[in-house]
């Protein structure tokens, strides 16, 4: 399969390979937490929010204001965005939120075999800093990686000019579906968007990766199901082959893996 796969995406081989994953739901599941936050902020005015409630927007912005005007909140849109990032990071804090099927497995095969593969390793997430570093040294934990939990970001390339290949969403940014992060991501990886392989969730970190040129591996959310429902599992299409979760990754790890030894054996 990964033979066929990465020869149809036009992925040399013989060249470093970029991973990017994308981090929240994909790799932690955290959405309860996302929740929590929100409902945290109305329940301190006293104002219930309904389980089955959907966050009305698309970034932390918009969803607080529609939220203040719904519910008629007096608050300035700036001062209950914060309160909203306080109460998420308190319950990261806390959280006994845990990593995605798969996550475990992948992260320790490419702690192992990462860098002698020439695969380089990265994230990009519309998520700001401050919870992203707190989700990576949960998943770092989880997964028995303690030695990466006081810098999350020394398990992912870095580049000659010393930058680690991570990207948060930071003011100035556009959060996907635009490709604001990819490009940031790309450039600190230093290869090209068509030897990249991003590894995403959702629809709009779908759009995102794709709009640079990058095919996409995807895991799909129960937010994303209806709309992943055209690809077929484990097959290819023009941007982008659809798993069951991250454990499906390892197969194309090993047979990438296996590959690449062949490569230096006849190189030898």
């Amino acid at each position: 399969m990964v033979e066929n796969l990465l020869k149809y995406w036009g992925i040399d081989v013989s060249k470093p390979i970029g991973l990017i994953f994308d981090i929240d739901e994909l790799l932690f599941d955290n959405q309860q937490d996302i929740f929590d936050a929100y409902r945290s902020l109305l329940a301190a005015r006293q104002i219930g929010m309904e389980a089955a409630e959907t966050f009305p927007g698309k970034d932390l912005f918009e969803i607080i204001g529609r939220l203040k005007e719904k519910y008629l909140i007096e608050d300035s849109i700036d001062d209950l965005v914060q309160e909203r990032r306080t109460n998420y990071l308190n319950i990261l804090n806390q959280t006994k939120s845990r990593t995605k099927t798969g996550v475990k497995e992948v992260f320790n095969f490419l702690a192992q075999h990462k860098d002698r593969m020439g695969l380089r390793v990265a994230y990009a997430t519309s998520s700001e800093r401050a919870f992203t570093n707190l989700i990576l040294k949960r998943i770092f934990e989880l997964s028995d990686l303690n030695s990466h939990m006081a810098n999350p970001d020394r398990f992912f390339y870095v580049n000659a000019e010393g930058e680690y290949a991570g990207t948060c969403w930071a003011a100035g940014m556009k959060k996907k579906p635009a490709p604001d992060v990819y490009l940031e991501t790309v450039r600190k990886l230093k290869i090209p968007p068509g030897q990249c392989l991003a590894f995403e969730d959702s629809k709009s970190g779908y759009e995102a990766a794709k709009s640079c040129g990058i095919n996409v591996f995807v895991v799909p959310s129960p937010w994303s199901e209806e709309y992943f429902s055209q690809f077929p599992y484990g097959e290819a299409s023009a941007s982008v082959c659809k798993l069951n979760t991250l454990n499906d990754v390892i197969p194309i790890l090993k047979a990438l893996n296996v590959k690449l030894e062949n490569l230096q054996s006849l190189a030898e």
